[in-house]
């Protein structure tokens, strides 16, 4: 019997957010298997120039970023503005990516009209107003705190582009055209991607299965970290 092969995963970052959101699972996972990759403005790449506002031109930019990395194949997987980013990969690139992870995403992103605005004129604001619908009535003022500090750095306009190419975003036409085995994960209480948003992936997308996890909201890979880890393990070795 051939020996099982783990195949690498890239994780993406969602709206204003960095690397920093996957520590636990990259931690969890077998090491040197999974890279966390920010975008463009964001964590390590603050001071990049890009600055994409569209889910097409992020996908674009992350390809070249994995190319000067000379990784080819490869699993993604995103949260969020993130998931789009690598549903998007998938479809550009089909023979490229092996197996695809979306978390509290959906294959139509539309921004609560109230919160794009905001981020265009105070980005503070807009992450806090994030935050707060990510996680629900459980957000301690402390614990607010906490997670704005961890979002931090962001480039200036950054969390406005990032909403924006949320906004745009819609490839429900074209889920079909999927062909990697997919994990649709989903936190029962999220409230920015609800469960209806997963449920639309996992039906459309050929070889698709949903998780959905319990006592979680929109932000479950802090909220349920080994469900999410474990759910990444499966999928490392579907491909």
């Amino acid at each position: 019997m051939p020996a099982s092969t783990t195949t690498p995963l890239v994780l993406i970052n969602g709206s204003g957010d960095s690397h920093i959101c996957w520590m636990r699972q990259i931690a969890a996972l077998p090491a040197g298997t999974a890279i966390a990759a920010d975008l463009p403005g964001h964590g390590d790449r603050i001071d990049d120039p890009a600055a994409p506002t569209t889910v097409a031109a992020y996908a674009a930019d992350m390809w070249t970023y994995l190319e000067s990395q000379g990784i080819t194949n490869v699993g993604v997987a995103g949260h969020s503005l993130g998931g789009a980013i690598a549903l998007q990969m998938a479809l550009d690139r089909p023979d490229s990516v092996v197996a695809l992870g979306l978390i509290g995403t959906g294959a139509r992103l539309r921004v609560l009209p109230d919160l794009l605005a905001t981020s265009q004129t105070d980005p503070q604001a807009a992450l806090r107003q994030l935050l707060m619908l990510g996680y629900g009535d459980h957000l301690s003022p402390e614990a607010l705190r906490v997670a704005i500090a961890s979002f931090l750095p962001i480039a200036p306009g950054a969390i406005s582009r990032d909403l924006c190419a949320c906004d745009r975003f819609d490839v429900m036409p074209e889920l079909g055209r999927v062909r990697c085995p997919t994990l649709v994960v989903v936190g029962e209480h999220d409230q920015l991607t609800p469960v209806k948003y997963a449920r639309y992936l996992a039906d459309h997308i050929p070889h698709a299965r949903l998780l959905i996890i319990a006592g979680a909201g929109h932000y479950v890979m802090h909220e349920q970290p080994e469900q999410l880890t474990a759910a990444f393990r499966e999928l490392q070795q579907a491909s």
